[in-house]
Order: C-alpha cells, then sequence, then structure tokens
C-alpha cells in the first residue's frame, strides 16, 4: 500500500456549521448521523493511493455544501456510496438514519 498522502478533509463540525451559514434549519442531527455512518461503513477502506475511502464521500458531501445545496443533498453525498462499496443495506440506512429515498436514486447499481 501507498503512503497516505495530506489531503484536507472536511470534518464533522465544519460541514454543519457550512450548512448552517446558508440553510439555518438544517437538520443537524441527520448531517451529523450521517457523517458518522459513512466513516464508520467506510472506515477500513483504502484506496490504491493508501487514502481512506471515506475521504471520497467528505469530499463530494463538502462541494455541494460549497454550492449551498440543502441538507439532503450533504446526507445523500455521504452515503452515496455505502450500498455499492459495503456490505451496507438499504435497511441499515433506514434503520440508522430514517432516510433511504435519495440515496437509492443516486446510487449505482
Amino acid at each position: 500500500m501507498k503512503a497516505i498522502t495530506s489531503k484536507p478533509v472536511v470534518r464533522q463540525f465544519e460541514l454543519v456549521e457550512k450548512l448552517k451559514r446558508y440553510h439555518p434549519n438544517t437538520d443537524e442531527d441527520l448531517v451529523n448521523k450521517a457523517y458518522v455512518f459513512c466513516m464508520k461503513v467506510h472506515g477500513q477502506q483504502f484506496r490504491e493511493s493508501g487514502d481512506p475511502y471515506f475521504y471520497h464521500p467528505l469530499e463530494v458531501a463538502n462541494i455541494l455544501a460549497d454550492m449551498r445545496l440543502d441538507h439532503y443533498y450533504i446526507v445523500t453525498a455521504l452515503l452515496h456510496d455505502a450500498i455499492e462499496d459495503t456490505l451496507t443495506t438499504y435497511a441499515e440506512i433506514q434503520a440508522s438514519l430514517r432516510t433511504l429515498s435519495l440515496v437509492s436514486q443516486v446510487d449505482r447499481q
């Protein structure tokens, strides 16, 4: 495995604060749960470069937050590879986050 590159990754509180600047009614609890879920399911995965796999969904979420999209899009970004690249099921996402419809629409199965 190659050395891990030093990439800036958006931290949980930074993502929430960024969202709240443009969307004061952001569902912080949902975003926080999705962030933790993403880290949990991708936590032991690494890219060929050596970077942790979760860098990708975090960066996608950060880009969408920069575009001022709401928390539904951010949650979807955080979860978009969970079904495809882990053993996670739709039922687990539904049980953990009480959200599923957007994730199922962007999953590339």
